[in-house]
């Protein structure tokens, strides 16, 4: 049963960063309502068997950090403020357009617990980080093909997202997450990887036409740069 629990878990972590590539045609906003009622779904659905898992074993509970407490802090503020809102309902669950709200950021808070209480290991985010590389791959991969006139687009890259500045920062994320990988590996031929897939998502961030997020990708770099330097430097 606890093997169960466990491949339930981990099933769904790593399903999540995967929804990026489901567009709901079918549904009214596609590249929304589809990702987000799955997302909640999974959530769910993991949440059930993380509970189990839990009660079977103390390794699988949750830790305290500074990171969940300012998160939880951040949750009963919400709630508070959602409460006392113009509209309470429409805070509390948003729309079909948005999906965000107060539901969508309860359920975002429950897969940061899971992960930090599964995923215990580097080497477990690391499986983890490649995961979402690998769907970051296929996502940059379409809005090339849109770029190139070979898929469907707006003028601006938004792929399976559909929105260029989700695009943008989702893009963003991915190629710092890509230069961790790439000095955590060992392996010449994942670093060679690693290597191949930076100019592809600067190019598609930089065809997204989000200047802010290309300022953001600028003063990133910088930053790291500082901080390699600062730690290769004598003591």
């Amino acid at each position: 049963m606890k093997d169960f629990l466990k491949a339930v878990v981990y099933v769904g972590l790593f399903a999540i960063p995967f929804l990026t590539l489901y567009v709901a045609n079918d549904l009214f906003f596609p590249f929304i309502t589809g990702k987000n009622f799955w997302f909640r779904i999974i959530i769910d659905g993991t949440l059930i068997a993380w509970l189990l898992l839990a009660l079977y074993d103390a390794q699988y509970r949750p830790k305290f950090s500074w990171i969940m407490a300012s998160f939880a802090g951040l949750l009963a503020i919400m709630l508070v403020a959602n409460a006392q809102g113009v509209h309470p309902t429409s805070s509390f669950w948003s729309n079909f357009e948005r999906m965000d709200g107060y539901v969508s950021l309860v359920h975002t808070f429950l897969y940061m617990v899971m992960l930090g209480s599964k995923l215990s290991t580097k080497r477990h985010w690391f499986y983890f980080l490649n995961a979402s590389t690998a769907a970051a791959t296929y996502v940059a991969g379409y809005g090339l093909m849109q770029y190139l006139g070979y898929a469907d687009g707006s003028g601006r890259i938004d792929s399976t997202l559909g929105n260029a500045a989700y695009m943008a920062i989702y893009t963003l994320f991915h190629i710092f997450i890509v230069l961790w990988l790439m000095v955590q590996s060992k392996e010449a031929w994942h670093k060679a990887i690693y290597i191949l897939l930076l100019p592809l998502f600067i190019f598609v961030l930089i065809e997204t036409g989000t200047r802010g997020t290309a300022v953001g990708l600028a003063v990133g770099v910088m930053v790291m740069s500082l901080s390699l330097i600062h730690i290769s430097e004598p003591t």
